[in-house]
């Protein structure tokens, strides 16, 4: 059993062709599943925007579109169609030109151990290698998900430091998220992704919800990374409960 997101084409076979490395929700769907493995449902409909969606990815992906957005032959819709192996944390994106960057030593935040922040940084910057950064004039700040501000203060917060977060560009988070209109959208690093043998059809839901994939649909590899990963979970929660 796993918790699943629907998405439409042409974002689907991106992500799962390993090409879309940042998922991109108006507000922090995927903070709730950080560290899980994601199982993904193919919707019915395609992107309302698809046409412009297509254009934007045209112009990233080149020669290479049509492979990238393409589905293995006979992978039905309305069906969970694949998994990806490994959720990040979710970040928001924030404007401004005037905001300094911070150093993960400097990098805390109220409510978050140490440690976890660590974390949340090494994602980021794991999904924002050098070789996969554009130099742009528009800078913007990415900020944990889990910090509790308004869309319309959130610049000014980072400008005087009280919120402390990681600067980027607006053109590198395009880039990999493989969308234009990223602003005020939260963001979440998504890797390891794989296709099942055969869908599995069901009807798809808004936000996360969970599934049942018969083991036989599952590639053997990616079947024992998530039965690890699932063993890890219940041995902490275990060791929780002893505590």
């Amino acid at each position: 059993r796993l918790p699943c997101m629907s998405m439409r084409e042409p974002f689907c076979s991106l992500v799962l062709n390993g090409w879309k490395k940042l998922e991109t929700r108006k507000w922090p769907m995927l903070d709730e599943v950080c560290g899980s493995a994601l199982a993904v449902h193919r919707a019915y409909r395609d992107w309302e925007s698809y046409t412009e969606a297509m254009d934007f990815v045209q112009e990233e992906l080149g020669n290479q579109t049509d492979a990238a957005t393409r589905a293995p032959h006979g992978m039905p819709r309305g069906a969970v169609v694949g998994i990806l192996l490994r959720v990040g944390p979710t970040w928001n994106v924030v404007m401004g030109q005037e905001t300094r960057e911070e150093r993960a030593e400097e990098f805390e935040n109220p409510g978050e151990s140490r440690k976890k922040e660590d974390e949340r940084k090494d994602w980021w910057h794991e999904i924002m290698s050098p070789e996969n950064l554009v130099h742009s004039e528009t800078d913007c700040y990415v900020v944990p998900a889990s910090t509790s501000i308004s869309t319309s203060t959130s610049t000014s917060l980072v400008t005087d430091g009280s919120i402390h977060g990681i600067k980027t560009s607006l053109r590198n988070i395009q880039r990999q998220a493989l969308l234009q209109d990223i602003q005020g959208r939260c963001v979440t690093p998504v890797e390891h992704p794989v296709w099942l043998k055969e869908g599995v059809r069901m009807r798809g839901s808004a936000g996360v919800f969970f599934v049942d994939i018969p083991h036989s649909c599952i590639p053997e590899e990616a079947l024992q990374v998530i039965l690890d990963m699932q063993d890890t979970t219940r041995a902490k929660k275990k060791q929780k409960r002893e505590e």
